[in-house]
Formats: C-alpha cells, structure tokens, sequence
C-alpha cells in the first residue's frame, strides 16, 4: 500500500515531566527499536516530495530516480556553505575557545573566562569544541 504524498497518516505530541525509570533489557532494545523507526518515519516524510505515486513494482525507475534524488538532496543539505566573513568569526571563535580552555586546564582561568567559555560552547558546534579541546590539552601537554 502507498502511504499518502506527504508520508503522515497520524500525528502525536507527548510532554513528559521528569521520572526516573528501571527498564529491563528487552525493553531497552525495544525503545531503539522504537527510535530507529521514528527516525525512519522522519526521514521518508523529509522526502516525501520526491516520491513516486506508484508501487515500486509498477515502476521500478521512478523508484530508482526517487532514490538518486534523495541522495543527491541529502549530500546538498550536509554540505555547509559560509561566506567568508562567518568562516573568520568562526576559526575566531574557535582560537579564543582553545586559549580559555588551555586556561581552565591550566587552572589559571577567572570566573569570566568561564561564562565566555560556556558561552561559547553553546554557539560553537560539537566538532570545533571537540577540535579546539584537543588544540588546548596538545598545548598544554608540551
């Protein structure tokens, strides 16, 4: 059966507050089950534009050039495009990450440096804070 264009049929919200729960092992593997179809659920709705209205044995090349197109897209949409000006602020950023954290290394950082460095770590992305980390602990290990 052929989903509809867009690829939602149901649509939910949950709010959970807080809890501590005890799962068992099964469960555990339940709920990455559970989490990997989420994600595939989100992954055809992502391009559910470039799908064939056909079954996949009713035409096969409409179904090859679906997924050519959604390859091609998800290369397009991992590729990061910055001007210049937002790659100088961000190496920018990146240098003043690696001295503030060679600083708290070191033990020699004020309270200040610390908020910039926090603030910092919420606008840099994972991979430059992981990248400037290893900056400082090589310069400090000389």
């Amino acid at each position: 059966r052929v989903l509809p264009r867009d690829g939602v049929r149901f649509k939910a919200l949950v709010q959970l507050k807080p809890i501590s729960v005890c799962v068992e092992v099964g469960q555990m593997w339940d709920m990455i089950h559970l989490g990997d179809w989420l994600s595939g659920c989100a992954r055809r709705k992502k391009y559910a534009h470039l799908r064939p209205d056909c079954k996949v044995l009713e035409d096969r090349r409409a179904w090859w050039h679906y997924a050519i197109r959604a390859s091609i897209d998800q290369v397009a949409r991992s590729r990061w495009r910055l001007k210049w000006s937002e790659v100088r602020v961000l190496t920018g950023q990146r240098r003043e990450y690696a001295d503030l954290y060679k600083q708290v290394l070191t033990r020699s950082a004020a309270a200040s440096d610390r908020t910039q460095l926090a603030f910092l770590e919420q606008t840099l992305p994972v991979e430059h804070i992981m990248f400037a980390r290893g900056i400082a602990e090589r310069l400090v290990s000389r």
